[in-house]
């Protein structure tokens, strides 16, 4: 009010119309009630509850998706919740309607979320993994089903109830984070009550002993954290901190001892670097996060933790080793060790982040008999017995995997026992060998290795670093063997000559290759085969980095021309010398060109690319000028002044 310049101006609820649209666009359809006469008269009293609020008639539309005969829908409209006293709002009473018809298993999870600070972004796959802990997941599994699968459908189920929103999808429209209303968390804060607390550091000494589960809000102002200041809520069970700062933070020697009840322990961002002994004493801690931590090994103790589901070692860049007894912590079923993103991220950055992130040099023994394993970001081969590759056979392991140290796998049988081939579930896998290893004594093995490494065919993402043979393993050369990648990474493979046939990847959306020497044509297609009639023909990205033999796009084809690149928008090159042409059948898709250190050559087609919207030119010793064609193209000195203006 002491701002505005003019009267603020109120927003009218939506017309009865539009709320009935939102809510029988929820409530009726495939697969759901049938839209009767009569549940139509129903649904639209209802609906005038609203008040023209699109949330609240999104809301109970849900709701009676599930909801299949006329009596059920009767009980709903006369619902005493509907008569809130006048302090309330429309939207909270639809909103606790909708809580009241949840079912049970799905009434916890939601309460649970009362613990996330407003306008927090939930991490779908975080939220699960603290279901589980909970124990809100295995007494309902069912059918086979596993506790992750099972926790996903309760956040689809939801989701879809809006009791989440502003949902987030990876690239392979997967939904990965999401909100929640302000006033949908107002409901899940009433639910729970005492039983859950959010408090500032410097307010850690007011937690209620009726607190169950905490949420600790740190601000750079007050950074240091004060465990014994908890002391008091003897029956906590979570312990989750939310802040952007590194906090300091002192762990008492007999700390644990007093928090017997613990299922989630969050020590993320403190400057932490070993937790006592007493962290043995948290007999039922299922999640333990020390992600962003100074941590450098564990005590002994930590093995204890039998019940232990969840250990998120992310981004710990001092981490020296593993617990050394890890396999007796059989209830593992998530190790997320290094922080590693699929490489295919978005199409204008793709590119995968191969992070030597800390110490780690080996593995624990024996990690192959954590049966529940489903995630293990990072696997260093050792030549110790109980840490060789072998140890992967009996793992179902999901999401991303990077094995490193392969030059420590003996021979192609020990790399078959990894049975990469038959983890259905890796989306990401990254295969390296270390850069410093004598590569004349390790050529032959090299190449039955990778040969034995063959992954399931659901595979989207792979990458191939420092890899000493001559050729490429069979399973890259079939494409039909790996339909599904759409990105690859390959760097340092120099000994090799050809690539792989990747043009032929229907899918492929980004390809970087980077120091393969001996390399001179990216596609060594003939036109032998009639059904080669394009290549490359989902590419978006592709990044060159030092190949100083590449000559050309592909090799001479004869008569008939193939397609090349038809959707690249952006193409990088940098050290490529002996390359002289740009790909022509790319000049009306490419947006982003970068050319370092290449031929000038390269920039006498740069007119005929009429779609640039980016160009960076570098290392080009003797360029004199940008050619003249290009200079007097108007559409494109327009562009470049706006790519100028923005660099």
């Amino acid at each position: 009010m002491i701002m505005g310049t003019l009267p603020a101006h109120k927003l009218k609820g939506l017309s009865e119309d539009h709320c009935w649209t939102l809510f029988k666009e929820r409530a009726f359809g495939v697969g759901r009630v049938e839209e009767t006469q009569n549940l139509v008269a129903i649904g639209k009293e209802i609906v005038r509850k609203c008040r023209g609020v699109p949330l609240a008639a999104k809301t109970p539309g849900s709701l009676m998706f599930f909801q299949r005969n006329e009596n059920e829908w009767l009980s709903i409209k006369e619902s005493e919740t509907w008569n809130l006293p006048e302090d309330e709002n429309e939207i909270l009473s639809a909103l606790r309607l909708s809580y009241d018809y949840l079912p049970s298993h799905l009434k916890q999870c939601f309460a649970y979320c009362a613990i996330f600070p407003k306008d927090h972004i939930i991490e779908k796959q975080k939220l699960i993994q603290l279901w589980m802990a909970e124990g809100f997941l295995r007494q309902h599994t069912r059918n086979g089903m596993v506790m992750e699968d099972l926790g996903s459908q309760y956040f689809n189920d939801l989701l879809w109830r809006s009791f989440f929103q502003d949902e987030e999808k990876d690239e392979y429209n997967n939904i990965t984070k999401c909100k929640m209303h302000d006033l949908v968390r107002d409901l899940a804060i009433s639910i729970v009550g005492t039983e859950c607390s959010m408090v500032k550091a410097k307010g850690a000494d007011r937690i209620l002993k009726t607190t169950r589960h905490l949420s600790l809000h740190c601000q750079i102002e007050v950074p240091t954290l004060n465990l014994e200041a908890l002391q008091k809520a003897k029956k906590l069970r979570t312990s989750l901190l939310f802040g952007e700062t590194i906090y300091r933070m002192e762990v008492p020697y007999n700390i644990f001892i007093s928090f017997r009840c613990l299922h989630v322990l969050d020590l993320s961002w403190t400057d932490i670097k070993k937790l006592p002994n007493s962290v043995g004493k948290l007999k039922h801690l299922r999640y333990l996060d020390l992600s962003q931590t100074d941590i450098e090994t564990f005590p002994e103790t930590i093995s204890d933790l039998y019940n232990l589901q969840t250990l998120k070692l992310l981004n710990c860049r001092s981490l020296q080793e593993l617990p050394k007894d890890m396999r007796k912590m059989i209830s593992l079923r998530h190790v997320e060790i290094k922080f590693l993103k699929p490489i295919y991220s978005k199409p204008q950055t793709g590119q995968l982040i191969h992070l030597e992130t800390m110490r780690l040099t080996k593995m624990p023994v024996g990690i192959g008999r954590l049966l529940c394993l489903r995630t293990l970001g990072k696997f260093i081969v050792s030549k110790e017995n109980g840490c060789g590759i072998e140890e992967l056979h009996d793992l179902n392991l999901q999401g991303n995997l990077e094995i490193e140290r392969l030059e420590n796998v003996r021979n192609a049988m020990d790399a078959k026992k990894a049975n990469l081939k038959g983890k259905w579930g890796l989306r990401l896998l990254c295969l390296s060998w270390s850069n410093n290893v004598d590569a004349n004594n390790m050529i032959d093995n090299d190449e039955s290795v990778l040969e034995g490494l063959q992954p399931h065919t659901n595979l989207k993402v792979l990458g191939i670093f420092y890899y000493t043979g001559f050729k490429f393993p069979s399973w890259l050369m079939d494409c039909s063997l790996l339909p599904n990648l759409v990105e690859i990474k390959l760097v340092s493979c120099k000994n090799c000559e050809h690539l792989p046939p990747f043009g032929q990847l229907r899918f492929l959306k980004i390809l970087i290759i980077e120091d393969m020497d001996g390399v001179k044509y990216m596609s060594n297609e003939s036109d032998e085969k009639d059904s080669v009639k394009s290549l490359f023909p989902s590419l978006e990205i592709l990044k060159i980095y030092n190949m100083p033999n590449l000559e050309a796009w592909s090799r001479k084809v004869g008569a008939r021309e193939i397609l090349l690149f038809p959707c690249l928008r952006s193409l990088w090159i940098y050290e490529c010398p002996k390359l002289t042409s740009l790909p022509q059948r790319a000049r009306s898709s490419l947006t982003d060109l970068r050319l370092v250190g290449t031929n000038k050559l390269l920039l006498r087609s740069l007119p005929d690319f009429t779609s640039l919207l980016s160009l960076h030119i570098g290392g080009i010793s003797d360029m004199e000028s940008l050619p003249e064609d290009l200079l007097q193209n108007q559409a494109f000195r327009t562009r470049w002044k706006l790519a100028y203006s923005q660099s």
